[in-house]
């Protein structure tokens, strides 16, 4: 017998069947050993990370005792941390973060989400809770701070410089962390100190009637605070002894506030100012300074004339305010301060009352102003005994030197009167209903929200909390970072993938030229805070929406907006808006009034737009006015109120650019028939191009109209049958068939229209 070499066939197919087992059962284990170790790998990297974040905080604390890292961060793709105005480099021994956002209280790391090569790893109570594949793209999470904490100042009553006396000379920042010191601080500038070029910083929430907001609740360093004569054993019950005059106002007619208040968004509760027989009474009673992010809850303050719960009088800016609280004197009285020559913007809850006999100056806002007043009168009442010079937001104008802009809830009250309004100019404020008081589109058209970032460069900007009201908020502790992935160029565009993310479109407009911007996914705003991707007027250009939008074909559902001038998803539109399907809206404002743009000097093309939009004039489905160029498909119902010209169309109000589309179905209502027509409410006379057709059943006012040419401004008359095929989409002009234009239009089962990405 020959030795037999090598195997066969049936022996190498064993062989291999049983190669084939272990390497079945052997690779998941080796590749879970390789995963499981970059896992770790990630997790040991953010550790190191979150240390070297906190060593960098006390090399710089040994540097500059006042220095600061609290609030929210994002991580840059070096490593560096920024909160919107500052960057901070941090020395990175181990792997270098790709991205994400940290929320650090005094150099220790609390929470947040380090981007760690294709890692995500999430920080919880200073710990490490997860790390898995995927982005830290999602908005970080809003730090719960307590509102009013528990104090701890080791130098009650001193607030400027670090020793046991007040070195006021020698400091450019002072600060306040408990009742003693707000007491300090207003007998320091009614002494004569003004704090002029100085800061004074607002590190806690104070509510006068809590124990814990006083350093030593058990003392009183003062003597007679609130001016009855006697000396109480507290400060606090100097200030809650509602028999005697209560807090002296921070300043005078003699000595006046002209440093900057800085509140840092806390809030001061409970205060009491009782001076009936004083003038110049509020927490400031006199400001020729700086006043900004400061919030007053519960607030009392009568005086005998010059009263306000900030301010009596106010020459200087007083921004970023929410107050809440009654105030009341003989004349000049308002929430905010009773007369100002300068800046005024809040957002106020209250009553005001003024009890002079010969004249009222009294307003929600302000009694008197030849200023600026910016704001929001969300609930209360206006009284008087003699209303020559009351308003429901403002009462008394100088005759030119002014500008006012303001809302007021329609039950808010002048005199026990309620007041129908529209005008956003005038001293009683424009009248919203309830649905609209929380509402973006009418809040960015009163005061500096999020839209734009922080145009008027406070530092501080209104948004929604978590209750879907607007407060305020400092952009260094929650900046506005923009977390979408993509870099914003044609190339590659910032990708949106959910709610918050579509809100980041708004947060740059105007200023850092062309963007880019892609919808990835249908998004619903059903139980969504309303929004808005641009807003702006003739004269800001900051707000504008100025990129390029690719809708991508996808839809968003359920917009609504109750606003002012250019209510729309984009407000005024001079970039590019495309491939967008936009379903359920409804949109309400006065003028500049559309579903996608208010005002477009841009590009709108390839839309879908379903829902319904109201206004004065300037009204449109896809814009109320085009000097740009806008084609689309829409549907849904039209109407204008303007007494003396109703401009509005079906597609368009009015243009002088061009304007294409379909009218699928609807009414178009008016109360003046001037500039008024089924898809075009007005043109120019010479340069304009419109190629359009509508539904042959919508009605003008009732009245249905017949035309044979899609260049008339009611646009061709089509039946119900005939917008079963594309035929008339093709007659005027939208892209059906060909696949050389990025969009094309087809007709599902039922006969509707969508949109298909060549």
């Amino acid at each position: 017998m020959k030795n037999r070499k090598g195997f066969t066939l049936i022996e190498l197919l064993a062989i291999i069947v049983i190669l084939t087992l272990i390497a079945v059962i052997i690779t998941p284990i080796i590749l879970g050993i390789i995963e499981d170790s970059k896992i770790s790998a990630a997790t040991d990297s953010a550790y190191g990370y979150k240390e070297a974040v906190g060593k960098y905080y006390a090399s710089m604390l040994s540097q500059n005792n006042d220095f600061m890292l609290d609030g929210e961060y994002t991580i840059g793709n070096n490593g560096s941390i920024s909160d919107g105005e500052n960057t901070y480099d941090i020395l990175v021994s181990g792997t270098i973060p790709n991205s994400g956002y940290l929320n650090i209280s005094k150099g220790s790391v609390i929470s947040g989400c380090i981007q760690i090569n294709e890692f995500a790893v999430t920080i919880e109570d200073k710990k490490v809770a997860s790390t898995t594949k995927g982005n830290c793209v999602e908005v970080p999470v809003e730090v719960v701070v307590e509102e009013f904490p528990t104090v701890t100042d080791t130098t009650p009553g001193i607030i400027c410089g670090n020793g046991e006396t007040e070195d006021y000379e020698n400091s450019d920042t002072c600060y306040i962390y408990s009742v003693e010191d707000l007491v300090a601080f207003s007998n320091m500038v009614n002494s004569g100190k003004n704090f002029s070029g100085k800061t004074v910083m607002l590190m806690n929430g104070l509510d006068i009637n809590e124990d814990k907001s006083y350093a030593d609740v058990t003392t009183n360093q003062f003597g007679d605070v609130n001016g009855n004569g006697t000396t109480s054993t507290t400060l606090k019950e100097e200030l809650t002894d509602t028999t005697a005059k209560g807090f002296k106002p921070i300043g005078n007619n003699s000595n006046k506030f002209s440093g900057t208040f800085q509140g840092n968004t806390k809030t001061i509760k409970n205060l009491f100012i009782n001076r009936s027989s004083e003038s110049n009474v509020g927490l400031f009673g006199y400001n020729t300074g700086t006043i900004k992010g400061l919030k007053l809850q519960d607030i009392y303050v009568k005086g005998n004339q010059y009263a306000g719960l900030i301010a009596g009088q106010n020459d200087g800016s007083i921004t970023s305010i929410i107050a809440e609280g009654d105030a009341s004197a003989n004349f000049y009285v308002g929430l905010i301060a009773g007369k100002s020559t300068g800046t005024l913007e809040a957002i106020i809850e209250g009553n005001v009352n003024s009890t002079g006999s010969t004249a009222a100056v009294a307003g929600g806002m302000t009694g008197f102003t030849t200023g600026i007043v910016k704001g929001i009168y969300k609930s209360g009442t206006v009284t008087y005994s003699n209303g020559s010079n009351a308003g429901r937001t403002v009462g008394c104008t100088d005759g030119y030197y002014y500008r006012l802009t303001t809302v007021a809830l329609d039950s808010v009250t002048l005199g026990g009167n309620t007041i129908s309004n529209s005008n956003i100019s005038d001293k009683n404020g424009k009248t919203v209903p309830a649905n609209a008081i929380n509402n973006i589109a009418i809040n960015d058209a009163v005061i500096d929200t999020y839209i734009g970032g922080d145009n008027n460069n406070d530092g501080y900007y209104y948004d929604y909390d978590s209750n879907g009201k607007f407060t305020i908020y400092k952009l260094s502790e929650r900046p506005l970072n923009i977390t979408m992935s993509g870099s914003g160029t044609s190339e590659d565009p910032y990708i949106i993938n959910n709610y918050n993310e579509l809100k980041q479109v708004s947060y740059n407009l105007g200023t850092n030229g062309e963007k880019y911007y892609k919808l990835n996914a249908d998004i619903d705003l059903t139980n969504k805070d309303s929004i808005m991707l641009g807003s702006g007027s003739d004269s800001d250009a900051t707000k504008r929406f100025t990129g390029v939008f690719d809708g991508n074909a996808h839809t968003i559902n359920k917009l609504n907006l109750v606003g002012y001038d250019y209510a729309s998803l984009f407000g005024y539109n001079t970039g590019t808006i495309k491939g967008l399907r936009l379903t359920n809206a409804n949109v309400v404002g006065h003028d500049y009034v559309g579903l996608i743009a208010g005002y477009n000097t841009g590009s709108i093309s390839s839309i879908i737009a379903e829902g319904n939009a109201s206004g004065n004039f300037y009204i449109g489905l896809l814009s109320g006015k085009v000097p740009g160029s806008a084609t689309g498909v829409v549907s849904g119902d039209i109407s204008s109120s303007g007494s003396s010209a109703s401009v509005a169309g079906g597609l368009a109000g009015f243009t002088t650019g061009t304007v294409k589309g379909i009218y699928r179905s609807g009414s178009v209502t008016y109360s003046n028939s001037h500039n008024v027509a089924r898809t075009v409410g007005c043109v120019d006379d010479y340069y304009y191009t419109i190629s359009t057709g509508a539904l042959d059943t919508i009605t003008l006012n009732g009245n249905t109209v017949s035309s044979s040419y899609t260049t008339d401004k009611n646009g061709k008359s089509y039946t119900a049958a005939q917008l079963q095929t594309l035929a008339p989409y093709e007659e005027v002009g939208l892209n059906t068939s060909s696949t050389s234009g990025e969009y094309r239009y087809a007709l599902d089962s039922n006969y509707n229209p969508y949109l298909i990405k060549n």
